[in-house]
């Protein structure tokens, strides 16, 4: 399986709540209410990404970049949030969320 990025749109954001909430992710994250991701759709300087199966656009997970109004030009990769457990899923969304993703 691989996967690609894309932008998160609003329909996404339960998708992307679910996920941040479930039992296996919530020790490791903060999570935010769905209001606090729908801000981050509008904020120039963070990218709200989802992770999609390429082969049949299923949603996986979702990525978070800041910092891109950083007048330092530096990001921050403030999440990267898998819902299925495959070896390879999150080097493969760190990769696209680092060096490239379909806009």
């Amino acid at each position: 399986m691989t996967v690609r990025l894309r932008l998160t749109v609003p329909t996404d954001l339960p998708f992307v709540c679910d996920v941040e909430q479930a039992p296996e992710n919530a020790p490791f994250i903060l999570p935010w209410p769905e209001e606090r991701h729908r801000e981050a759709l509008d904020d120039p300087d963070i990218l709200h990404m989802i992770a999609e199966k390429t082969e049949t656009g299923h949603p996986v997970g979702y990525v978070i970049i800041a910092g891109l109004a950083s007048p330092h030009h530096s990001i921050e990769l403030l999440r990267i949030t898998i819902a299925l457990r495959l070896p390879r899923l999150k080097p493969q969304a760190f990769h696209l969320a680092v060096y490239g993703w379909d806009s």
